[in-house]
């Protein structure tokens, strides 16, 4: 009688180790998700910009194809040869929605021609460690 005493608390020892084992492993299965967010540039493509103006920079964070607020939003311009001539760090607001302006005047930027603005998610504050930096750039047709 023991002996089957024993043995049923066996299986339920081992039936509750399993068990955590199980939950350990689904609880912990996220720790190498990513955060996605993607910046939208919302500038016209057609237009075309002064060397000395300024350029006003609008866009949204995107999150599962929603806005997505307090994520950080890395904006650089470069100059038609590569070089980097701005940089600014801006914050989505509640409504996901972001802006920046860009001087060229005291810049880098000596001369017109087609520049690259880029925009890369440094994420919210909390996912960044899992974040996938993801970013999208838009041309700008700079003229003197």
């Amino acid at each position: 009688m023991n002996n089957n005493r024993i043995s049923k608390n066996n299986i339920y020892i081992n039936s509750l180790t399993i068990g955590f084992i199980l939950l350990s492993l689904l609880l912990f299965a996220n720790v190498y998700a990513t955060h996605i967010s993607e910046p939208i540039l919302s500038l016209d493509k057609d237009a075309k910009y002064n060397i000395n103006e300024t350029i006003s920079v609008n866009g949204w964070v995107k999150y599962n194809e929603k806005p997505a607020s307090d994520v950080l939003v890395l904006l650089k311009l470069l100059n038609p040869n590569g070089k980097e001539v701005f940089q600014d760090q801006v914050i989505s607001n509640s409504n996901g929605n972001f802006t920046s302006n860009v001087t060229l005047l005291g810049s880098n930027a000596t001369e017109g021609g087609t520049f690259t603005l880029y925009a890369e998610s440094q994420c919210r504050h909390e996912h960044r460690n899992i974040c996938n930096h993801n970013n999208s750039s838009q041309t700008l047709l700079v003229i003197n």
